[in-house]
């Protein structure tokens, strides 16, 4: 019985497999009807989002890859550096709006000129997004950094730890008298929405 089944194994390999095909399929191929349309080519592009019926092989590995290599939600780490904003009594915009969900991770504000008014109380981060955000600036003494600590090119930062939803934006806000332009922010996310980004204000 094993000799005739060996000899059986023999003779479908000898007539039935093929070693190439020339039959290469077409570049990023929607169906199924051939095992290499299932495998695809080098040249299909590569997936996104969830898994379908309609992506090749090659093509998922590709998204795999680009998640690995970090341009994928939550892989790559954004350094947002905006423009030199003064914060005001009433909420001013630090960026614009999320166009999908960020993980905001460390905020820093640091003074480049000396034109600041000697009667700011408080300095604190802030969200337009219905889930409150209010992260105070402040001291190694765990009081509010007040206009006494600033001075020209010190730097303070604010460990957030906070999702930014879509559509939403980062904020600035203090209390007392706060002076003219001078301070430059630096805001460090990461995309949890594939694509996302955080534009300056």
């Amino acid at each position: 019985m094993a000799i005739r089944s060996i000899g059986f194994i023999k003779s479908i390999v000898g007539s039935n497999v093929c070693l190439s095909d020339a039959n290469i399929v077409a570049a990023n191929a929607t169906t199924d009807t051939d095992f290499t349309m299932g495998v695809g080519r080098k040249a299909d592009t590569a997936g996104t989002g969830a898994v379908g019926t309609t992506k090749s092989l090659f093509g998922y590995i590709k998204q795999l890859v680009t998640l690995l290599l970090g341009s994928q939600p939550g892989a790559l780490k954004v350094i947002h550096k905006g423009s030199t904003i003064t914060p005001g009594t009433s909420a001013v915009d630090l960026t614009g709006t999320a166009s999908g969900a960020m993980y905001i991770e460390n905020v820093s504000v640091q003074k480049i000129t000396a034109n600041q008014a000697a009667g700011l109380t408080s300095l604190a981060l802030i969200s337009d997004d219905t889930a409150a955000l209010n992260l105070v600036f402040k001291r190694a003494d765990g009081q509010p950094l007040q206009t006494a600590e600033l001075v020209v090119g010190s730097r303070w930062t604010v460990p957030v730890n906070w999702k930014l939803a879509t559509g939403k934006k980062l904020q600035a806000i203090t209390t007392g008298t706060n002076g003219t332009a001078g301070y430059l922010w630096t805001i460090e996310a990461r995309a949890l929405d594939e694509g996302a980004t955080l534009a300056t204000a």
